[in-house]
């Protein structure tokens, strides 16, 4: 039901099929910079996507507070994120007949250091956790 009231089955469009280089050029310019990631920085040995997420240097009242983009665009993009990255993954296992998964790295080092806020204390954050 979500997938047809938010439309992601035709906003998928716009980042499934992209290549890898491609779709962190497309990300680049739609990203919150308020909360560091890279949704695909490789693969590792065995050939598993890498994601890394830097939650520690996130800064939660500006992520709600001094918005760049609506706070729908930015789930939007999350989503989209998320819709490239399983199409990735359905791809690589299909094409290497294994399943390949995708293994998310989160440094949560900073964590509400230099005056950032924890997300849980920020009011407006918690139901985009």
């Amino acid at each position: 039901k979500w997938r047809v009231e938010s439309g992601m089955d035709t906003a998928r469009n716009e980042v499934v099929g992209r290549s890898p280089e491609d779709f962190l050029q497309w990300f680049e310019k739609r990203k919150n910079p308020h909360f560091e990631m890279c949704p695909y920085a490789g693969r590792n040995q065995e050939g598993h996507v890498l994601w890394f997420m830097h939650p520690g240097y996130a800064d939660s009242a500006k992520f709600i507070n001094h918005r760049q983009i609506s706070l729908d665009e930015d789930l939007r993009v999350t989503a989209l994120v998320l819709e490239w990255t399983m199409w990735l993954l359905e791809k690589l296992s299909r094409e290497e007949q294994r399943m390949v998964y995708c293994i998310k790295i989160a440094d949560l080092n900073g964590l509400g250091a230099d005056g950032r806020r924890v997300g849980v204390f920020v009011p407006g954050y918690m139901p985009h956790l």
